[in-house]
């Protein structure tokens, strides 16, 4: 069932010209983790995070871009697709050229999670609290986009909150 959604989708991305992004480029890697703006150690930062000074997407394609591949995360979780990656990778491109979307906040999320087994857990919180404040800065479209994006942050990468704090606490 999943697979079949998805292939739907990928087919509906072709058509719209939507060319998948497979590798974190520097330029791309910098603004998604807002360095050199941001100490991923100091929650006090997040707020200088070039993603949260970017302006919304304006083009309706480029709306309904990120809305497409936003609703195939969860497909592409659950079959435990490599595409995950590039869809992320893909839709936070996209918002860096074109601006952002609630659905930024989505891609945000996944980037945290999948960035979680390189072990910088700090970088996987920060992403996720970033996500947070970007759907708030969103408002009402904000709170709409919420549940794709808080079942990747709460579930995940809020978590990640309490051992980073620990572990801080620790090297004092």
């Amino acid at each position: 069932m999943f697979a079949a959604a998805v292939d739907v989708g990928l087919e509906y991305l072709r058509e719209l010209n939507v060319e998948f992004v497979c590798e974190m480029t520097p330029e791309l890697h910098a603004w998604c983790t807002g360095a050199p703006a941001v100490d991923v150690a100091d929650e006090r930062t997040f707020h200088l995070h070039p993603v949260l000074a970017a302006e919304p997407a304006s083009d309706p394609f480029d709306i309904l871009r990120m809305s497409l591949m936003g609703s195939l995360i969860p497909g592409l979780y659950m079959l435990q697709s490599p595409r995950i990656y590039s869809t992320a990778l893909t839709m936070l491109a996209l918002s860096m050229r074109r601006g952002t979307t609630p659905d930024t906040a989505n891609a945000l999320t996944v980037l945290g999670l999948l960035t979680w087994p390189t072990n910088e857990l700090r970088l996987c919180f920060a992403l996720g609290e970033v996500a947070h404040m970007l759907m708030e800065q969103f408002g009402e479209l904000g709170r709409a986009a919420a549940p794709r994006s808080n079942s990747t942050n709460y579930g995940h990468l809020r978590p990640v909150r309490r051992a980073t704090r620990a572990a801080a606490c620790t090297q004092r």
